[in-house]
Order: structure tokens, then sequence, then C-alpha cells
């Protein structure tokens, strides 16, 4: 079974909707619903810019707060067949978000 994230933009701002798919490619061993999260790691120019010494306290990274879980009902078969689910994640502060700090973990 293979795993994807696409996201619909490279960055997205304050105000913003981090969108893309998750596409699951089988075969896989099993069927039924899994359970995937998508965590984001945003880097703090912005708080660089408006506060350098909270950022240097802080470290370059922040785990962005509002993380997204999902369920994919419907598995791909044995066959090898793809799914491909859609994500919108609402960013609450001013920080731009990058795909280079996307990680997908399955739960």
């Amino acid at each position: 079974m293979r795993i994807e994230i696409a996201l619909a933009r490279e960055e997205v701002f304050s105000g913003g909707v981090l969108e893309g798919v998750v596409t699951v490619t089988g075969p896989i061993g099993y069927s039924g619903p899994l359970r995937y999260w998508i965590e984001l790691e945003v880097f703090q120019r912005s708080l660089v810019a408006q506060e350098p010494e909270a950022a240097a306290a802080a470290g370059p990274w922040i785990d962005l707060a509002a993380s997204m879980a999902g369920d994919v009902a419907d598995l791909p078969d044995r066959s090898g067949a793809r799914q491909t689910v859609p994500f919108r994640i609402p960013i609450p502060f001013d920080a731009p978000v990058s795909d280079r700090g996307t990680r997908l973990s399955l739960r």
C-alpha cells in the first residue's frame, strides 16, 4: 500500500486554507476504514520578523495546532485500485506553511 499527500499550493498564509488530497494506492492486506492523521510544521518567518527574541526562544519550527484527522472509508482492495480523498485545513495564525513540513502517520 502506498500513501501520498499532495498540496494544492506550496504555501498558505493566515486566513487561508491548506488544501490537497491524500491518495491511497493498493494492494493492501485488509479492507475497511483507515485512520490517517496529517500534521504540519510551520516555519516562523513572520514571528522572526516581528519578535526576534521570542522566535529565538521558541526555536525555528513549531507544530501547527490544527492538525487534521479523517477516515478513508473505502480502502482500495487487493486489486491495486486507487482512492483520492480531499482535505481542507484552516490556517489559524500568520505563518507560512510549506509541504516540506508535512508528515502523514497512519493510525
